[in-house]
C-alpha cells in the first residue's frame, strides 16, 4: 500500500526483515560499522615466520628506549628536572618551577622506564599480560598527570592569555593518550578471553 508521500506503509520490523532476508541471501561477510572488539581465532595467534623480525625490532625499540632513559635519568640527576627551556647546561633554564618540575619529571622517567622494561621482557615472552601490564602502568601515569596543578607552573614567562590553551591542549592531549592506551588494553584483555575460551 502506498501512503501520502509515495512510499509505503511498511513498517519497520517488515523493513528490518528484508535487509536481513537480503543479507543472508546475499552469501557475503557483510562488516558492521561499529567498532571490532570481538576477534577471530586467527587474529589471536601471532603470526608464524615473523619471530626474528619481531625479536630484531623489539630489541632496537629497546635499545632507544635504553638511551632515552639513561639520558632523562642524567637530566635528572643533574639539573632535578628534565625539562628544560635551554640546551645551555653551564646554565640551565627549567620550564617549571621547582617542586612541580620534580613531580612531573619523575612521573616521565618513570614512564621512560616502564617502556624500556616492557620491551626487554616481551624479548623472552609473547605473553599478553605484559602488555595488560605495562597499559595499566601507562594509565595510572598518566592519571597522575593529569592531577598535576596547573596554577604556579611555569618557571618561564609566558603570555596570560596562552595559558587557558596550552592547558586545554596539554589536557586533550593526555586524555587522547589514555583513551588510545585504554583500548589497547581492553584489545589484549578480549584476546586473553577469547585464548581461555579456545582452549
Amino acid at each position: 500500500m502506498v501512503n501520502e508521500y509515495g512510499g509505503t506503509n511498511l513498517n519497520w520490523r517488515h523493513q528490518f526483515k528484508w535487509v536481513l532476508y537480503l543479507i543472508t541471501q546475499s552469501g557475503k561477510d557483510i562488516r558492521l560499522p561499529w567498532p571490532k572488539l570481538g576477534l577471530d581465532l586467527k587474529e589471536i595467534k601471532p603470526p608464524e615466520g615473523k619471530a626474528l623480525y619481531r625479536l630484531i625490532g623489539l630489541l632496537i625499540g629497546m635499545m632507544v628506549m635504553l638511551a632515552l632513559t639513561g639520558f632523562v635519568l642524567w637530566l635528572y640527576a643533574k639539573f632535578q628536572t628534565i625539562f628544560l627551556f635551554s640546551l645551555n647546561f653551564k646554565e640551565p633554564s627549567p620550564i617549571f618551577m621547582p617542586e612541580p618540575g620534580r613531580r612531573i619529571s619523575l612521573i616521565i622517567v618513570a614512564a621512560f622506564a616502564a617502556m624500556t622494561l616492557h620491551l626487554f621482557i616481551k624479548l623472552f615472552t609473547t605473553s599478553r599480560w605484559v602488555d595488560v601490564v605495562s597499559k595499566c602502568v601507562s594509565l595510572v601515569l598518566i592519571g597522575l598527570l593529569l592531577r598535576q596543578p596547573f596554577d604556579n607552573l611555569f618557571a618561564i614567562k609566558v603570555p596570560a592569555e596562552l595559558l587557558p590553551k596550552i592547558k586545554v591542549g596539554l589536557t586533550a592531549l593526555l586524555f587522547f593518550i589514555a583513551v588510545m592506551t585504554a583500548i589497547d588494553l581492553i584489545k589484549n584483555l578480549v584476546i586473553l578471553g577469547r585464548k581461555k575460551l579456545a582452549k
